[in-house]
């Protein structure tokens, strides 16, 4: 049997989410963003990104392409950029549904089961990797603006992901560095002094040889296991 991997890329706007995720193998990148932001970038990495992106902004447009891409042999990794959209997406259809204006406190578990169900869980049993991307947002306490920069993505997947990395651009260094944070990593035991680390190489193979190291697999059993 083949493992999924499930990985959660955070960042602020243009600091290289969507261009990382798509360094994992054989992409398939379903763009949620109004602005279709991400087709430029699939573009310029891909000969056949035609075949590999699509723009969702409906919930029916992003059940379609996770179908899509489930049932296709060439395509090894879903990603989906942003997470932040997917409960905004997954509400306003049901909101069209029950033919209401806003949810219920109640509801949000309900719109956020659905996503899990039929987007996370369709692409992950279907043994396909699937990374989603998040903004960062102002954290706001007691109505004021703390300074600090905080996560904004799809509620669930901090709980749901193998692998959680932050993408962090450093402009105070001559020329600025870009820094790949782990932040999680279920395959290491979280009190590894290890455990929080940075990513070597900065792009998908880097993730493979996380998982490798943790596991302390052989190359030809990765090769075996994960889906690459």
């Amino acid at each position: 049997m083949k493992i999924p991997l499930l990985v959660e890329v955070i960042g602020e706007p243009a600091v290289g989410k969507t261009h990382f995720s798509l360094t994992f193998p054989q992409p398939f990148l379903i763009d949620t963003t109004p602005k279709a932001e991400a087709m430029v970038i699939a573009m310029k990495l891909h000969k056949d990104w035609k075949k590999r992106y699509v723009n969702a902004t409906r919930y029916e447009e992003l059940v379609s392409a996770v179908e899509e891409a489930v049932r296709r042999e060439d395509v090894k990794t879903v990603i989906i950029d942003t997470g932040a959209d997917l409960q905004a997406i997954a509400a306003k259809h049901y909101l069209e549904m029950k033919k209401r204006q806003g949810l219920m406190p109640v509801e949000y578990g309900r719109v956020r089961d659905m996503v899990d169900q039929q987007i996370i869980r369709r692409v992950i049993e279907s043994e396909k990797n699937l990374v989603v991307t998040a903004q960062v947002k102002d954290e706001y306490i007691d109505g004021q603006k703390t300074g600090r920069k905080i996560r904004d993505g799809y509620p669930r997947l901090p709980h749901m992901a193998d692998i959680e990395l932050q993408i962090i651009l450093d402009k105070e260094a001559s020329p600025p560095k870009r820094r790949i944070m782990v932040l999680k990593n279920r395959f290491m035991d979280a009190t590894d002094p290890n455990y929080v680390s940075e990513l070597e190489p900065q792009n998908a193979e880097g993730v493979k040889q996380l998982v490798i190291k943790s596991l302390g697999w052989s190359e030809a059993e990765a090769s075996e296991y994960l889906i690459w």
